[in-house]
């Protein structure tokens, strides 16, 4: 019984979460953007056992990730721009080739409104960063099936 309240408390929040950052990104007010990178570093770290920091901390609204992990050579973006173009956008930039280099798998965590149709879509990748976007794209229906 308790699991299962757990479990619907979980869903919940990431829904209604999910639900404030769009409703409040359309007036412009992003304050819940910053909140959710560390919001979602630590539910990461705990669900798939990452050990990521937020990276902006290093290199205040560093380009293309907002997360990293060093000892699993991830790195990811939080983004609640769930198109296309959002992903082919920083898998262009510059500033990846380095991270490309030391290995590093690159994965996008999307927050507001969410494409269920994005993992099936291919993607220019001209740095050739590990990404798939299959596995790499975490969606809101994704942790909750983690957490179930």
């Amino acid at each position: 019984m308790k699991r299962s309240t757990n479990q619907e408390k979980f869903l919940d929040t990431l829904i209604r979460l999910n639900t404030k950052i769009e409703e409040l990104g359309k007036i412009n007010i992003l304050n819940n953007h910053i909140y959710s990178e560390y919001f979602f570093r630590d539910l990461l770290n705990i669900v798939y056992g990452y050990s990521l920091e937020n990276h902006n901390k290093k290199q205040k609204n560093a380009p293309a990730f907002d997360l990293i992990d060093n000892t699993n050579k991830i790195i990811i973006q939080v983004t609640a721009t769930c198109k296309k173009q959002k992903i082919e956008d920083t898998l262009k930039k510059e500033y990846l080739t380095n991270k490309m280099e030391e290995g590093y798998r690159l994965k996008f965590i999307f927050i507001g409104n969410q494409n269920n149709n994005i993992k099936n879509k291919n993607f220019s990748n001209p740095h050739n960063i590990l990404f798939d976007s299959k596995k790499d794209i975490i969606l809101t229906q994704d942790l909750c099936e983690e957490f179930l």
